[in-house]
């Protein structure tokens, strides 16, 4: 193999791997281009939600193809190990010789922390989340126990792709029918917002989000792909529930719903906080992360409550969304760090605090209203989540436009000409 065709081989295989890591498909593009023209060499690379073509104009002419699964997971320890090596990469300071050697070693990274650990972190996180959307300490002992289930299964599962969307189904079954069984046992308690807070890591808003930046961004095959794929994850969530409670009726009827006793406020984002450490160990993140992990926690719980106490109701997604892109951005543009350690966490609150349990009681609650109409709402406050995310990138005037997502706006118009030339 040619000196090129192993330099662009890398880069194929580095563009595989930020893209499997929830970067966007136009940004992985960019800095590829720029990566390889730190090497001394000019390429036309293509992504979409499945793989990456990478074309050497030559000469010697060539294309190099790769392929790889639809990832949804998320690890920020490799992700940022990857992040480092492409800046490493594009600033000159590493030869692809020692480039791929690292490529290897993070593609060998697995689970950062033991996997009961993480399942404890889940069901902590679960907990937190419970209290988020207004539920007492039962409604947060039941989503703990909900929490082990949703973790049990996602592990179970994470090492198959046969089954890795239909984990969503498979955990919303069990985690409803677990939360029926509950209601035999525990005192009376609002079973939904335990259900959901048990659930709401398996709700792909992070994805919708995603997809929905990269649509703005023309990068089209891959957006369509991301909100497909996060539609049919809402819509197997929604199955699920549906198939447990017409399981359930067989046997007994739906218990009858009982109003949550809500903790007060000052305890409520101390569980929060504890979520938040929690959750750094679901997105195997490192100790550097906790801090932005925490602020985009307290960013996205934050922002609901004031929206909510200056428009009324439940507040603005839009806004919310908005204030917590600009937050992740500034974050990533100081720190030099992944903005998404800001804001899929913040994410994470914004989701339960605008869609509640809306469309749990629509499927558990005897005369409650269509799940559709609950389904098309819940849909709706997510696209208005990711358009504040959207605007929030336009506003800082570049999408993204910081050493951990170089873009070739950053070139100066020489370069940037003669790229558009060759390309």
């Amino acid at each position: 193999m040619s000196k090129s065709a192993e330099r662009i081989s890398l880069l194929t295989d580095l563009a595989s791997s930020l893209h499997s890591g929830n970067i966007p498909t136009d940004v992985v593009e960019s800095r590829t281009i720029a990566a390889a023209k730190t090497m001394g060499t000019h390429i036309n690379v293509l992504g979409s939600q499945s793989s990456f073509i990478v074309e050497h104009p030559g000469p010697p002419i060539f294309t190099h193809v790769q392929r790889f699964p639809f990832n949804t997971h998320w690890n920020l320890t490799r992700l940022n190990g990857y992040l480092d090596l492409s800046d490493d990469l594009i600033e000159g300071k590493v030869d692809d010789v020692e480039g791929g050697r690292r490529l290897d070693k993070l593609n060998a990274i697995g689970s950062v922390y033991p996997r009961w650990l993480v399942v404890i972190a889940y069901a902590i996180y679960s907990l937190a989340v419970a209290a988020r959307i207004g539920g007492g300490m039962i409604e947060m002992f039941a989503a703990m126990i909900i929490g082990i289930v949703s973790g049990l299964i996602h592990f179970a599962t994470i090492d198959s792709r046969r089954v890795d969307l239909q984990k969503s189904f498979i955990a919303a079954l069990c985690g409803t029918l677990a939360v029926l069984f509950l209601t035999m046992v525990l005192p009376p308690f609002d079973f939904a917002k335990a259900l959901f807070g048990g659930i709401t890591l398996l709700v792909p808003a992070m994805v919708v989000a995603l997809g929905t930046h990269e649509l703005v961004s023309e990068a089209i095959e891959s957006g369509v792909s991301r909100l497909a794929y996060g539609l049919v994850r809402f819509l197997m969530i929604a199955f699920g529930i549906g198939v447990a409670v017409t399981l359930w009726r067989l046997m007994a009827p739906i218990p009858t719903f009982t109003n949550a006793d809500r903790i007060p406020m000052g305890i409520e984002i101390v569980v929060m906080i504890v979520g938040g450490l929690a959750l750094a160990l679901c997105m195997q993140g490192r100790r550097k992360d906790v801090p932005g992990i925490l602020l985009g926690v307290l960013i996205g719980f934050s922002g609901q409550e004031v929206s909510k106490a200056l428009l009324g109701g439940n507040g603005s997604p839009f806004a919310t969304a908005f204030i917590l892109g600009m937050t992740g951005l500034i974050y990533g543009h100081l720190l030099r760090r992944q903005p998404m350690t800001v804001i899929y966490p913040g994410l994470l609150q914004v989701v339960p605090g605008f869609m509640g349990t809306e469309v749990m009681i629509s499927f558990l609650k005897t005369g409650a209203a269509s799940p559709t109409e609950s389904l098309f709402s819940m849909i709706l406050i997510t696209m208005q989540i990711a358009a504040g995310l959207v605007a929030a990138e336009l506003f800082s005037g570049s999408a993204w436009n910081h050493r951990r997502y170089i873009s070739t706006e950053q070139l100066s118009a020489r370069e940037f000409q003669h790229l558009l030339t060759q390309n």
